[in-house]
């Protein structure tokens, strides 16, 4: 495969790039935002032990920790399988996989959240796991693609995806949640 001769094509590879870092980020980032949202959520509540209704949602400190921790032990598991696999394969195929599995395992969140709490842990292992693959590919993609004298533009641009996914992810949640949008709304 003929890569096109333009002269800035550099530059379209690094967007491209930040906006697949910034969609991996936000996927895993969205249950904080889920924490907020649908902890008021009474469908399917359950009776606590006072006898007081209580939404599925509504974690405890120590649930909520777990989830968290949950990612972050998937991303420490998945950070040398990535690291060697981007190095035995190329950074394309792998990072695509990694966006993928990132997807599915947000796309099954919900279903996870209203019914298994053991699962949800899984999928949230599986999003670490996805993650880990960010931070290999903003090396390979400045020694690939960035000149010398434009290492430190592109690694300043790339490893910015984190707050930025953050802004995005907060404004976007944000709205559905005031608006009612999706059935998730801010009590």
């Amino acid at each position: 495969m003929c890569l096109p001769k333009m002269p800035y094509y550099r530059f379209v590879v690094m967007m491209v790039a930040f906006f697949c870092l910034m969609s991996i980020f936000s996927n895993y980032t969205i249950m904080n935002f889920a924490f907020i949202c649908m902890k008021n959520d009474m469908q399917g509540a359950v009776q606590g032990e006072n006898g007081t209704l209580q939404s599925i949602y509504d974690y405890t400190s120590t649930e909520k920790a777990q989830l968290i921790w949950a990612v972050a032990i998937g991303t420490i598991i998945g950070t040398i399988p990535y690291n060697w696999m981007y190095v035995r394969y190329g950074a394309k195929n792998v990072f695509l996989s990694a966006g993928i599995i990132s997807l599915i395992a947000t796309s099954c969140t919900p279903f996870a959240a209203a019914n298994n709490y053991i699962l949800l842990l899984v999928i949230r292992l599986i999003q670490g796991i996805a993650y880990a693959a960010d931070f290999a590919v903003i090396g390979i993609i400045c020694v690939k693609w960035a000149p010398h004298d434009e290492v430190a533009f592109f690694v300043s641009v790339l490893t910015v995806f984190s707050p930025f996914a953050t802004v995005i992810t907060t404004a976007v949640t944000g709205f559905v949640s005031l608006n009612n949008l999706l059935g998730l709304k801010i009590n």
